[in-house]
């Protein structure tokens, strides 16, 4: 959540064959070096009312993997602050998702 999500896109980019897949709650990263992990399943969320971590930053996030050739799945909360992380694990299909990704 946050700075793990800031760590999570450094992670993948550090290490892009190590992962499977990841979420990314609230965060961002450098967007530069998307190229490593366009290929990586990943699922981004973020409250368009985040006054901690401005949406732009995932909102940059997936675009730049959309444009690359990437499929992030990025969900945006219109009315969501930086604490979306109980709406985001309210989807039962969400950790189901992760764990059936393999590499």
């Amino acid at each position: 959540l946050s700075m793990g999500s800031f760590g999570t896109f450094d992670a993948l980019i550090r290490q892009p064959d190590l992962f499977a897949a990841a979420i990314a709650i609230c965060g961002g990263g450098d967007t530069t070096q998307l190229e490593k992990i366009k290929h990586i399943p990943i699922k981004i969320f973020h409250g368009a009312k985040d006054p901690v971590v401005p949406v732009d930053q995932s909102r940059r996030i997936a675009e730049k993997l959309n444009q690359i050739g990437g499929q992030p799945s990025y969900v945006e909360y219109p009315k969501g602050a930086h604490d979306i992380w109980n709406q985001v694990f309210e989807d039962e299909t969400l950790l189901a998702w992760l764990y059936q990704q393999s590499k």
